[in-house]
């Protein structure tokens, strides 16, 4: 669409300010804002697309800080458990998706996230090449902004844990990993086929997490995603247990190491960084890293509750996630929203520290567009890309509409969401998907995802259930 009006609606610009329009206009030009008036259009006969805004709520689209494409055939598969046994189910699950599999994986969970609000994502996912180009075929073909941040690792996983060797069971000492060389290699390759093809599609550097890549790799990936001017994107300090293995490995705090090997900077995502230390939290703060905090997936499998306040006193940028769908249940930021906005609000912290709504609009708005260096998403302003969400104010959560970032944040209003238009264009219209059919993505996942589920039964619970016992005894989590 070259000229698009959003007519007569509430508009919830994002902007620092917290910025109302209660009836407003905008119009958008190949794809980026170019107006954002008061009252009602005078003339909107000279447009290609005009969409009334009666009783509609405009807000910037939504960002999904951290998410893994892989997770959505496969979500309820996964016991409640911690990390380290939780893993073993997913690296079990994550080989037995196909190349074909992961096309449909992205479009369901796509889907999910358009029709909850969601316009962007960074998507850290664990694949080969051939599954990686599957999955941005299925965002280009559907519409979703994405980043993507291929999860690669260098380590067997028994190298990952604060263990020695020679106390693991031999079961334990899975061998084999790709050399540093071939997943940098693959990384800069789906750099160079994907990155801002249609400027909607970029590609990152995604270590899986310092612990379980070597040295050269972390390096590498520092180096490269310099020279390329792209993000890295990594877990960090999830679990207890991964604390323990920064000293059993380093001898030093964990991002210590990783800035010490070049990747932590303004491009570092810090995915979770539930157990960061205050040494840690200002070093983030020094180089201009993000904290991306996923509350549902720390609750789940009870890693704890990331010092999200902590961070934002020590001048620690925070944005949100949803993570997997089997780790989460859910890919609606609106979820993620409303968890981050109660869980910190503790009686022991004074009531000046607790999170406000305007606070956590502001990780989704401003914090978020930095995980993917995106300078021009994130607010309903004049040069600002196109990537809105309008929903309908005839809905439950927003009527009486008495408090729009207030009911944004707490009253979870998924159901309210509409239209979703990505860089001027409407991908879901009045409720249906305008790329692709919704009916086929579903039909695909259910009869994909009873496959998965019928081969991981046959070939792989029993040994995960062992080995999954072993770790728990082992390592006393």
């Amino acid at each position: 669409m070259a000229k698009v009006l959003i007519n007569n609606s509430y508009i919830v610009t994002g902007d620092q300010n917290n910025t109302i329009i209660p009836r407003g206009c905008i119009v958008i030009e190949q794809g980026r804002i170019v107006a954002v008036t008061s009252g009602e259009f005078i003339d909107p006969s000279n447009f290609d697309l005009v969409i009334d805004g009666t009783n509609t709520l405009t807000m910037p689209g939504l960002i999904n800080a951290h998410h893994h494409s892989y997770a959505n055939l496969v979500k309820g598969m996964n016991p409640t458990v911690p990390l380290e046994q939780w893993m073993l189910y997913t690296m079990a699950l994550g080989g037995l998706l196909t190349p074909e599999d992961m096309y449909w994986n992205a479009l369901a969970g796509a889907m999910e996230m358009l029709r909850s609000g969601t316009t962007s994502c960074m998507d850290h996912l664990a694949q080969g090449f051939e599954a990686i180009d599957g999955a941005m075929q299925a965002y280009r073909d559907i519409g979703l902004r994405v980043t993507m941040a291929p999860m690669i690792s260098d380590k067997p996983y028994h190298a990952t844990l604060p263990i020695a060797e020679d106390a693991l069971p031999p079961e334990l000492k899975n061998q084999g990993a790709p050399t540093a060389q071939e997943l940098v290699a693959t990384t800069v390759a789906l750099y160079e086929k994907w990155h801002t093809k249609g400027s909607r599609l970029h590609v990152a550097f995604g270590p899986s997490g310092p612990q379980r890549c070597t040295d050269e790799l972390l390096k590498e990936c520092g180096n490269q995603a310099r020279l390329l001017d792209t993000a890295i994107h990594t877990h960090v300090l999830e679990s207890k247990a991964q604390a323990r293995t920064a000293e059993f490995l380093y001898g030093k705090p964990m991002l210590f190491h990783l800035d010490e090997m070049g990747c932590l900077s303004e491009r570092t995502s810090l995915v979770h960084s539930v157990w960061i230390n205050d040494r840690e939290m200002k070093l983030a703060a020094d180089r201009g890293a993000v904290v991306v905090h996923n509350p549902s997936s720390n609750l789940l499998i009870g890693s704890g509750i990331a010092p999200v306040i902590k961070c934002r006193e020590m001048g620690v940028p925070v944005a949100l996630g949803t993570d997997g769908a089997n780790v989460s249940g859910s890919l609606s930021m609106f979820d993620s929203m409303k968890l981050a906005g109660l869980i910190h609000n503790r009686p022991d912290l004074p009531q000046e520290a607790w999170l406000q709504p305007q606070d956590v609009l502001e990780m989704v708005a401003s914090h978020a567009p930095k995980v993917l260096l995106e300078k021009d998403l994130g607010r309903i302003a004049p040069g600002q890309k196109a990537d809105l969400v309008l929903l309908n104010l005839e809905n439950p959560s927003l009527t009486p509409l008495n408090n729009a970032c207030w009911q944004l944040v707490y009253a979870e209003p998924t159901s309210a969401v509409e239209t979703v238009l990505v860089q001027g264009e409407p991908v879901l219209l009045q409720g249906k998907l305008m790329r692709i059919s919704e009916k086929r993505i579903l039909e695909e996942a259910a009869r994909r995802g009873e496959r998965i589920r019928n081969a991981f039964a046959e070939k792989h619970h029993d040994q995960v259930l062992r080995k999954a016992a072993m770790i728990r005894k082992a390592c006393s989590f």
